[in-house]
């Protein structure tokens, strides 16, 4: 039996004492016939069969590999008592698609959001119309597709959505999508981020273009708030009734449909959904702004973002669950998993899964080089970036015939790494172009390339934001370096007040993302690949999160 470390608090591990254990086989044959779970899964399901009656939130780590998305569909079978009940909750849409990809369509279905079905009523050849513009235009159509895929996913027994969409149907379409027995969130050490932005403001100098009013950069937020409220409120709502107008008439005219057309309604629904957000911020009262929200200000743009996730986690998913299950490989620290999200830690239970993997096949190399500090790039430093440099090239020369990827934490670096690697591999990048003619590749471009040809020819991608998302399984990719420790940026004001509560919180977002950044390469159990970690200031992250980070993790590391 594989071992799996359990965080219980004293209170819950007395209510356990007397509980008989049982398999769950049967929760396993209903939901997903003739598979075989793995022992680590068995012992997980065996596990949250044992525990107390009052733990409503269930935390699941498992490592890359590790078989979440099946043990989500058994819980699900568990919980109900059958094939299952739940809302299955993934950050992306390409989980969506591994969901349904692996399990047999009567048991799940997945939506996705309006603007990726077409409306087929309004659509003409040439001029396809998503269903999120097609519904503004009247009359209604008769058979729309998103509203299919809706009501299609809501007879499943298991509702697959992206965060995204997820949230928007549970505050805008509350009344159409019914609670259910559990709601399950993969890859849940994304889910805060995800509830933030959410509700997060945005304003930019192409926003108010849009509106016909001219950007302000506020000195804090209640010159933000004050400003909003008397100039821009007003001009977004002139405009929306501009646009309506436009598409009365359009309702009443019953001709073609033009490219300008869609263009107007496009900036409606735009405009449409901006109010929502402007309402909900105005409505917050200026004793409680700076509480609940962050002023974030940019050189062209400013956000407004609530401070914590854990309010519109209370009021757009508590009321359509019973039961809660989150699954990542890196939840960490319950603790302070419970508060971002304002769970009462009585009331959870966490349990902490080992890799099936042989450490042999995932070892992390940490070989210090040098600090990749503030003030890497000054004169002083320049022994110490060529020292860093010469190690990546030897890395990227060892590995000359295996794809493989560099993590760089930013665009600088990454710019920094591209002009001076000297490598047999083919080198893609998505760094910011100066040149306006010719703006190069966009990151899911490069992305795609690098997992068309990875397997083909030697490839090596360079990039600050593959850390989480990509499936690098067997010649895929075969190595990764990182280059530096990803802290997370503290320009942001929102990250800089919250590492200013929390610096637990701000090192424990730099060891997810080294863990997930590390958990890209080896994907299986006869996957094998190594990773190196060369920035000096990775020692001092490991003192500060020794506490938190996954034994299998720990196990696979080597310092030389």
């Amino acid at each position: 039996m594989i071992e799996a470390h359990t965080i219980l608090d004293k209170k819950e591990q007395e209510l356990l004492d007397g509980i008989p254990n049982r398999t769950l086989s049967d929760s396993w044959n209903t939901a997903i016939p003739k598979y075989i779970p793995r022992d680590s899964q068995i012992h997980v399901m065996d596990w949250i069969n044992q525990l107390p009656a009052h733990v409503k939130y269930v935390m699941c780590e498992m490592p890359v590999g590790g078989g979440k998305s099946p043990l989500a569909i058994a819980f699900s079978a568990y919980i109900n008592n059958g094939i299952g009940n739940s809302f299955i909750l993934t950050p992306q849409k390409t989980l969506q698609r591994q969901y349904e990809e692996s399990f047999e369509k009567e048991i799940l279905a997945s939506v996705y959001g309006r603007n990726n079905y077409t409306c087929e009523e309004k659509s003409e050849a040439g001029n396809p119309i998503s269903c999120d513009l097609g519904a503004d235009i009247k009359p209604k159509c008769e058979g729309c597709p998103a509203d299919a895929a809706r009501e299609k996913a809501l007879m499943s027994p298991n509702m697959i959505l992206n965060y995204s969409i997820a949230l928007t149907y549970f505050k805008y379409l509350a009344h159409k999508i019914p609670p259910r027995d559990v709601m399950i969130f993969d890859e849940c050490h994304q889910l805060e981020s995800n509830l933030v932005e959410f509700s997060a403001l945005n304003i930019s100098k192409i926003t108010c273009k849009k509106y016909s009013v001219k950007y302000k950069r506020p000195n804090d937020s209640n010159d933000a708030v004050n400003w909003i409220k008397d100039v821009y409120y007003p001009a977004v709502v002139a405009k929306l009734s501009e646009y309506r107008k436009h598409i009365n008439e359009l309702d009443s005219s019953f001709r073609k449909i033009t490219k300008g057309d869609v263009k107007i309604i496009r900036a409606y629904k735009a405009a449409s959904d901006h109010r929502s957000v402007l309402d909900d911020v105005l409505m917050t009262g200026k004793e409680y702004f700076d509480k609940k929200y962050v002023l974030v200000v940019d050189k062209d743009n400013f956000k407004i973002k609530e401070l914590y996730g854990r309010n519109n986690f209370r009021n757009l998913c508590l009321t359509k669950a019973n039961r809660f299950l989150f699954m990542s490989s890196t939840i960490l620290d319950k603790e302070g998993f419970c508060r971002d999200l304002g769970i009462d830690p009585d009331e959870a239970a966490m349990i902490s899964v080992d890799s099936e993997f042989n450490v042999e096949n995932r070892e992390v190399i940490y070989k210090p080089i040098t600090k990749m500090n503030f003030g890497w790039h000054t004169d002083d430093r320049t022994k110490d970036r060529n020292k860093m440099m010469r190690y990546i090239n030897h890395i990227c020369n060892h590995h000359g015939e295996e794809s493989g990827l560099i993590h760089t934490g930013s665009f600088q670096i990454a710019q920094w790494i591209v002009d001076n690697l000297d490598v047999p591999h083919e080198v893609l990048h998505h760094n910011p172009s100066k040149d306006k003619d010719n703006p190069g590749k966009s990151r899911d471009e490069v992305i795609d390339y690098y997992l068309e040809n990875s397997q083909l020819r030697p490839t090596l991608l360079v990039s600050p934001s593959v850390t989480e998302g990509m499936d690098l399984k067997d010649d895929r990719g075969r190595f990764a370096i990182i280059a530096k420790v990803p802290y997370p940026f503290l320009g942001d004001a929102w990250i800089k007040r919250r590492m200013q509560l929390s610096k637990d919180w701000y090192n424990r977002q730099a060891i997810t993302a080294i863990i997930q950044g590390c958990g890209r390469v080896v994907r299986s159990k006869d996957d094998w690949g190594q990773v190196y970690i060369l920035d000096e200031s990775f020692s001092y992250l490991y003192k500060q999160t020794v506490g938190m980070i996954p034994q299998w993790w720990k196990d696979g590391l080597v310092v030389m």
